[in-house]
């Protein structure tokens, strides 16, 4: 009977054998499928995180092409010189510009203005004026000989214009004046905006000391000597005086 028991025993334990190691296994295949999906979720994040990254700079790189293409549309001014007008008492708060490219066989220029009146507001008792024109200025000298360059439209509300003009002159000023209409025959109204700007005068050359002039031998006054004083001579103490023969004395 013990016998029979211990047999049977040990048929159990070699039919239970297989059923531990299969738990084990189990067990074991578990715990992998946990740390899989941990590793999953890791990744999954960085992924997400790589992504936003990557729409952040595609979204900046858009960005930068943007402004990149609005840059080329606007031109590039070039000019090659410049200067400012000055307001009149009619416009205080007026300013000018004006942006000179030198050129053959004329120069042009740019006048950009800003916070200039509605022209009608200068209209005055008896003088309606109705256009802003531009005058080309020679000189600060010769005002009277300006050229009408043309009309400049400017905005009532903003009071912004711009005007594009040639001449033929080196350099020259321009005059804005409200006209009573776009196409007087000479320069007058009532002048907003002027600018004339001067040429500076090279400096004076420093004058050279005048050369001496050679005096000729014949016009060279004679140097002046000293004539000697003749002294008579002086007489020997030590010798007598000769006698005188007597008148009388025969040989």
């Amino acid at each position: 009977m013990i016998r029979s028991i211990g047999v049977t025993t040990i048929a159990l334990a070699l039919w239970a054998a297989p059923v531990v190691a299969q738990d084990a296994e189990v067990i074991g295949d578990t715990t992998t499928v946990e740390e899989t999906e941990e590793a999953v979720e890791e990744a999954t994040d960085e992924t997400a995180d790589v992504a936003d990254e990557t729409a952040d700079v595609a979204e900046d790189a858009a960005d930068v092409a943007e402004d990149a293409a609005e840059t080329a549309e606007e031109p590039i001014e070039t000019h090659d010189w410049e200067y400012a007008l000055s307001a009149t008492d009619r416009a205080p708060g007026a300013r000018g510009e004006v942006r000179v490219t030198e050129g053959e066989p004329a120069n042009t220029f740019v006048l950009e203005v800003s916070a200039l009146p509605a022209v009608d507001e200068l209209d005055e008792p008896n003088r309606d004026v109705n256009a802003y024109t531009v005058w080309i200025v020679p000189s600060k000298d010769r005002v009277p000989e300006s050229t009408l360059g043309g009309v400049l439209n400017v905005d009532p509300e903003t009071g912004q214009g711009t005007f594009n003009g040639t001449t033929s002159l080196d350099t020259f000023g321009v005059i804005v004046s409200a006209t009573a209409d776009g196409a007087p025959a000479r320069i007058g109204g009532i002048p907003v905006l002027t600018g004339i700007p001067v040429s500076p005068e090279p400096a004076a050359e420093p004058e050279a000391p005048a050369a001496e002039t050679p005096v000729e031998e014949s016009e060279m006054p004679a140097p002046e000597m000293e004539t000697p004083t003749e002294e008579p001579p002086a007489e020997d103490a030590g010798t007598p005086p000769t006698p005188e023969a007597p008148g009388g004395a025969e040989g």
